[in-house]
């Protein structure tokens, strides 16, 4: 029959991989025969030959397999892919060993084309695999895996102990049938019917407003903390009783601080809680009153993650985590994309610690602007030497071109140049793409800038990475934009003083280092100049400098800003206790009097 000669087809070239449309239309053409003979490893489809499904055309008198490599004399080529014969076992595409002709138990291994059970079991090979206890295992409990265990149905303590289900009353769900009573698992508290409850544990930061800081606070033997801790449990269980909370408190540790020249008391204790009520009891304790006399600055308990809401509407959108029992995890749909979600577990580290939720990455999520995801689909590039040229300029272009709308966005851009800078790639064009970038950024949003910083402290994380990017400079460099400036210089062991200056007009701002003698500076509106003793004892020294006509990285403490400002580092020297000072000039923007001081900025690294 055709069904038959299918299958002989399929047998003859190994074709396992065939769909259901190509076995229609296999059966379609059995009948058909071919003018000529077919070769092996062809078969003969509506009277044409065709190479196998392991076999490509290579147009000559032959059929040649695709594989890459040449497969065991056990295995054929199956799309690009050796596979070996039924009758064998595969390692690796070029070793197929011998399997047994008959499947082995699940509790069994092939060894030597014979089934063998598995260590510590026995049986009949292909049937059955039986496990081995040392010794012979109780009524009402069976052997598994070398140990006795309690049958299902039955329960008990121990495997010497497995009394048959009779209780009278239905056990509770954390409860097991012992002897005909309920007993509460381990863990577990109660009558086994209709309670089994655990302990869990909280942990509050409170201020006691009528209560003024002394020391004698932080001593636990003095009369004035053992009365005031137990003014406090007496509080905490008035209130738990009262709310119907919990029957029962510990007092586990109590530690008073110093809270704004008021008493701080950290309180540390657990309670008896009902399992199956565990995310409501979250609820109840986050929000459980105290005495007027004590304010909650946190309540947090040790069973679930609280309320959190995370995200920005113009970023990836705006997520609500509801209060979520540890270890738990909640999933989220995309604001932007519903088809696709995200989780966010709840996290628990240990007996007595407080569980967090666990970064919540937005990234996953489409953002709502095409901006934001090219920014994301950009940062998740790994950067190298090879590509390191495009991903600076995708950057450059996104920053000067595109419309940034999100705090995130800024974010990320930090976040790129980072990788860039990490390559350590000493090149012009690079610098030069990076130092676009900033400056489109503090041109363009400075109040997104501003906000930025607040939630993520990105102005020292810009300034720290401008700061890495001058001290890779290798040559002499200079490079002016609108709102930053740029140099690096290398000198030699020379006598002279070092100038940095300010070079400034309508469309760029720049800044320039030289070993030259200046005549007369007062032309010069912003200068920095380095003493010559600062250089005798070196070879060779490398100078770099920043000029920054907007203040967008920098907040005004105390008074307003009013000129350009212009740092110099001396990389490898630590400068200070110099013979001679350092002289420096800044040149105030407005005409507005008053009294005028320098003030600095340090820049730390950024791991």
């Amino acid at each position: 029959s055709n069904a038959k000669r299918l299958l002989k087809v399929i047998r003859e070239h190994n074709m396992k991989y065939l769909t259901c449309v190509a076995l229609v239309s296999l059966l379609d053409f059995l009948t058909a025969t071919c003018t000529n003979s077919c070769y092996k490893d062809e078969i003969c489809l509506d009277t044409t030959c065709f190479c196998n499904g392991m076999f490509t055309d290579n147009k000559s008198d032959k059929c040649k397999g695709i594989c890459n490599i040449a497969c065991h004399t056990a295995a054929a080529c199956i799309i690009k892919t050796c596979v070996c014969n039924l009758t064998f076992n595969s390692d690796t595409v070029q070793n197929c060993s011998d399997v047994c002709e008959n499947k082995c138990y699940p509790d069994s291994t092939c060894i030597s084309k014979t089934c063998v059970c598995k260590r510590d079991l026995i049986g009949t090979l292909f049937d059955d695999c039986s496990a081995i206890c040392t010794n012979t295992c109780p009524t009402n409990a069976s052997c598994i895996v070398t140990t006795c265990n309690c049958k299902v149905g039955v329960a008990g303590n121990d495997i010497s102990n497995c009394s048959a289900n009779d209780c009278k009353n239905s056990c509770h769900p954390d409860a097991i049938c012992n002897n005909s009573i309920c007993v509460c698992k381990k863990g577990f508290v109660g009558d086994g019917v209709n309670k089994c409850s655990v302990f869990s544990c909280a942990l509050a930061d409170l201020t006691v407003m009528s209560k003024q800081w002394n020391n004698q606070f932080s001593n636990k033997s003095s009369e004035v903390f053992t009365e005031m801790k137990n003014q406090l449990f007496n509080n905490l269980r008035n209130s738990f009783l009262s709310t119907k909370f919990s029957e029962e408190l510990i007092l586990q540790h109590v530690e008073f601080y110093s809270r704004n020249l008021k008493l701080g008391a950290l309180v540390q204790f657990s309670y008896r809680v009902l399992v199956e009520n565990r995310v409501e009891k979250c609820r109840v304790l986050i929000n459980l009153n105290l005495d007027a006399k004590y304010f909650v600055n946190s309540l947090k308990s040790c069973d679930c993650c609280i309320e959190q809401t995370v995200g920005e509407d113009s970023y990836t959108g705006i997520y609500n985590f509801p209060v979520t029992l540890r270890d738990d995890v909640h999933v989220s749909l995309c604001v932007y994309n519903a088809s696709i979600q995200f989780q966010r577990r709840c996290l628990f580290v240990s007996n007595f610690a407080i569980p967090e939720w666990e970064p919540a990455i937005l990234s996953n999520c489409p953002s709502k602007s095409e901006i934001s995801q090219k920014l994301i689909n950009l940062e998740n590039i790994n950067v190298t030497t090879s590509n390191i040229l495009n991903v600076t300029y995708y950057l450059n272009d996104i920053v000067q071109n595109g419309n940034l709308s999100s705090i995130y966005d800024v974010q990320m851009i930090s976040s790129i140049i980072k990788q860039i800078i990490n390559v350590n790639f000493s090149s012009e064009k690079v610098t030069h793409g990076i130092l676009s970038s900033i400056d489109a950024l503090i041109t363009s949003n400075t109040s997104l800038i501003k906000s930025a910083n607040q939630k993520f402290n990105l102005s020292a994380v810009f300034l720290s990475l401008i700061d890495v990017l001058g001290k890779q400079q290798t040559t002499n460099i200079t490079m002016s934009l609108k709102n930053l400036g740029m140099a690096s210089y290398i000198t030699k062991q020379k006598r002279n003083s070092i100038f940095i200056f300010s070079m400034e007009n309508e469309s760029s701002v720049g800044v320039n280092i030289s070993s030259d003698n200046f005549k007369s500076t007062s032309d010069i509106k912003d200068y920095i100049i380095l003493p010559s003793s600062l250089f005798i004892e070196h070879n060779e020294t490398q100078i770099y400098s920043f000029i920054y006509r907007t203040k967008a990285f920098f907040r005004e403490q105390v008074g307003v800003i009013d000129s350009v400002i212009l740092s110099v580092s001396v990389n490898g020297i630590k400068v200070e206790n110099l013979s001679n000072p350092i002289l420096m000039k800044f040149s105030s923007k407005s005409t507005i009097s008053g009294k005028r001081n320098c003030q600095f900025y340090m820049v730390e690294g950024v791991s």
